[in-house]
């Protein structure tokens, strides 16, 4: 990784058949984009057919990591950036993403565009198709119309609600400056961890969100662009031992 770069983290843990159609977009955008890598980071899947996947996608920007224990998205996320990323090689761009979305070059090119461009911004996410996986809550607010450098945004924001976790990218700034490279500032996984297990998805982006919330930065959604949630993942325990 080098400084001033876009850094995309994509946590995996099995749903092979999303991942299969998610790897395609992440491995499009690095190849239009010479600015952009990836890490993937496996939290120990049990399903072979994610292994395969992983093991037959090659990109010079692009790494893969396998964890031998799942501790979830945010502790494994956490961790990789406090090993990785510092002030020397901060990324301009952090984008967080699970392996189930699929979204085209051109969407992901504008909502970089609107985190390299838009002053002030906490985290910023794509609109999601309207399925029924569709994570989005709470956005009936007309959108807020941003001029930046001479460039219209209209950011649609949710009401009550935080900003979906699928795929969102936050500024460099933000990163260094109000989380101190710590994305995820708390997970119930860390007490969790404790009694044995861990939950698939949980509140990691809702804690973000409202940490951002009190500096009054700008979250929502980027009208214009289109992302789909492949799948919505059940909120169950899965025990470690």
């Amino acid at each position: 990784m080098v400084s001033n770069a876009v850094l995309i983290i994509c946590t995996t843990f099995n749903f092979p058949d999303e991942l299969s159609k998610t790897i395609p977009c992440i491995v499009d955008v690095l190849n239009y984009r010479s600015d952009t890598y990836c890490t993937i980071i496996d939290n120990c899947s049990k399903d072979p057919k994610t292994h395969e996947l992983l093991d037959g996608v090659d990109h010079e920007r692009l790494t893969i990591i396998k964890k031998p224990v799942n501790h979830g998205k945010a502790i494994a996320t956490n961790e990789y950036l406090k090993e990785t990323i510092s002030h020397t090689n901060c990324p301009r761009v952090l984008i967080s993403m699970d392996p189930d979305v699929v979204f085209d070059a051109d969407s992901f090119n504008q909502l970089i565009h609107a985190l390299d461009t838009i002053p002030k911004l906490g985290m910023l996410g794509m609109r999601y198709k309207n399925n029924e996986n569709n994570p989005e809550r709470s956005v009936w607010w007309p959108a807020m119309s941003i001029k930046a450098k001479h460039k219209q945004f209209k950011v649609r924001r949710p009401v009550f609600a935080n900003v979906a976790g699928p795929l969102f990218g936050i500024q460099g700034y933000v990163l260094s400056h109000y989380l101190g490279f710590k994305l995820f500032p708390k997970s119930r996984n860390e007490t969790n961890l404790e009694q044995g297990y861990i939950k698939r998805a949980g509140s990691d982006d809702a804690f973000l969100y409202d940490h951002l919330k009190k500096y009054g930065l700008i979250q929502g959604y980027l009208e214009g662009t289109q992302i789909e949630h492949l799948k919505s993942p059940p909120q169950t325990e899965n025990y470690i031992q």
